[in-house]
């Protein structure tokens, strides 16, 4: 039995219907809850986050700042508040939502099907960053250009989130 708690599963119209097992969700293809917060500085660079090695999905890839799965009884902007503190050790920075969509796409082998809500932060370069080993291994301040030329040059090296993001944000998809 898995020591994470369960996310939540919604219909097809994102309203919730129960909590599962994150691993039982992928399993059965179930729609689910997801998100993230893109974190920009005073000069708009975007900070990615490169996820740990021993990820189940998209190890050792860049992405967006902050993402998770919304737990079972929880909003998009408590996931988000409460991602940010666990995975960079942020708190009390105010967010923005500035895009929410539905999303089908391959993980795993199984087409996953979830909605997706991403905030926007603003915060100094300075910042204090304390990432989660567990879930991060190192964070990098990136123009929206370099991240371009990235994902364009070495696709493999980013992570399916960064991709939608800079898909549904930027209109660019390589």
């Amino acid at each position: 039995m898995s020591s994470q708690p369960f996310i939540q599963v919604v219909n097809d119209k994102d309203e919730p219907l129960y909590g599962m097992a994150i691993e039982k969700v992928y399993i059965e293809a179930l729609t689910h809850r997801v998100v993230y917060v893109a974190m920009f500085n005073e000069y708009d660079q975007l900070l990615l986050q490169k996820r740990a090695a021993h990820i189940v999905t998209d190890p050792d890839k860049w992405d967006v700042s902050v993402g998770g799965h919304v737990d079972n009884e929880e909003s998009y902007q408590e996931t988000a508040i409460r991602e940010m503190k666990e995975e960079i050790g942020l708190i009390n920075i105010p967010i923005k939502k500035i895009a929410y969509f539905y999303q089908e796409a391959e993980m795993l082998g199984v087409i996953q099907k979830r909605f997706i809500t991403i905030f926007e932060a603003h915060v100094k370069s300075d910042i204090v960053i304390k990432v989660d080993s567990n879930e991060v291994s190192k964070t990098k301040w990136f123009t929206i250009s370099e991240i371009k030329e990235m994902i364009s040059n070495n696709p493999s090296s980013a992570a399916l989130g960064l991709k939608h993001y800079m898909e549904k944000c930027y209109d660019f998809k390589p």
